[in-house]
């Protein structure tokens, strides 16, 4: 399939994805044909890519990670025990959480790993322990977290400040670790999720417009209003128009280097929230920064996004704790 759009190159000027499950085997192709893809994996080996046509407006997997290290640096934090289980996403915000710290000034002076179903991790705890660790970076499936926070809480008398994941906020993983540690240290925990774009932002605002507007052709349109794929291929399709009247060019090769600039802020610019003023501005002379319906976004060099997270306390009902510095974010993932 991916060779097919590539016969069609004449016509197709960017590629909306692939996702995780075409990525592999699909984004060498689309680069040997200079065509700009917007993927929508968050596959790390990604991380640190060098495909000048590879664009990522959605999370890295890793970015949790880089969003503990970020907040533990905010709040002034040098040094870091990590504790991960031994799973698929651990192995993302994980390295992640340790790397990012450390690029940030942070020390990492214990790193545990829990393998899933121990009867009881009391020699990982004492290690932690030992430490003495000023916050803990984490990520473990229930049963494992219910025993080993346990463990770590008797060895410790109370726990330091503990960053867990998105997933962590299930109720299975709540009700069991709350049992174990009880609902007051619980609720001392800090999770971590990725924003959901401001409804105030005037680029959510017209893309809302925009999407309501196609409801008698779109059954339950509103499922899309903060899907971040939706939002993601809705602002990369705006980036490769305004590019290409950026360059007075559709070739991919001459336009897809336009593309960073026109998310980058900068001294005269002007900020624009749809295509419509895009071209406007663009029409009269202007420098444009775009800021569409994912608000403000911010690419490091691997052309990956610094999604903003926001951190919040664990618990049934979460209370938001502040949002996640976002150039502290890019500066941990280097």
């Amino acid at each position: 399939a991916a060779n097919a759009v590539v016969a069609h190159k004449g016509s197709v000027v960017a590629i909306l994805g692939p996702s995780s499950d075409e990525i592999l085997s699909t984004i060498n192709i689309f680069e040997q044909a200079q065509l700009p893809a917007f993927v929508m994996s968050g596959d790390a080996q990604f991380d640190n890519q060098g495909n000048q046509y590879f664009w990522r407006l959605v999370p890295p997997d890793a970015d949790e990670g880089y969003a503990m290290a970020a907040w533990a640096k905010k709040n002034g934090f040098t040094r870091a025990a990590a504790v991960f289980a031994s799973g698929s996403q651990a192995q993302a915000d994980g390295p992640a959480s340790k790397s990012g710290f450390k690029a940030l000034g942070g020390q990492v002076v214990a790193d545990v790993t829990l393998t899933p179903g121990q009867p009881s991790y009391s020699t990982e705890a004492a290690k932690v322990a030992a430490a003495h660790p000023q916050v803990i970076f984490y990520d473990a499936g229930a049963p494992e977290s219910a025993t080993f926070l346990a463990e770590l809480k008797q060895q410790m008398g109370t726990l330091p400040p503990t960053y867990v994941v998105e997933t962590e906020e299930e109720p299975g993983w709540i009700k069991a670790v709350s049992g174990a540690i009880g609902a007051g240290s619980l609720n001392q925990l800090t999770a971590f999720e990725a924003a959901t774009p401001s409804t105030t932002q005037p680029g959510w605002q017209t893309f809302s417009q925009a999407l309501k507007a196609t409801q008698s052709q779109v059954k339950d349109y509103a499922q899309y209003l903060h899907d971040p794929f939706t939002l993601s291929y809705y602002d990369a399709s705006n980036l490769v128009a305004l590019a290409m009247l950026a360059t007075n060019s559709t070739d991919p090769s001459v336009f897809n280097a336009a593309i960073m600039g026109l998310t980058e802020p900068g001294s005269g610019k002007t900020v624009v929230h749809d295509f419509a003023s895009g071209k406007a501005a663009l029409k009269a002379g202007q420098k444009i920064q775009y800021v569409g319906s994912l608000g403000a976004i911010s690419l490091d060099k691997y052309h990956n996004i610094a999604t903003p997270f926001v951190a919040l306390s664990e618990g049934s009902n979460p209370k938001q704790l502040g949002a996640v510095p976002t150039d502290l974010m890019v500066a941990a993932a280097g």
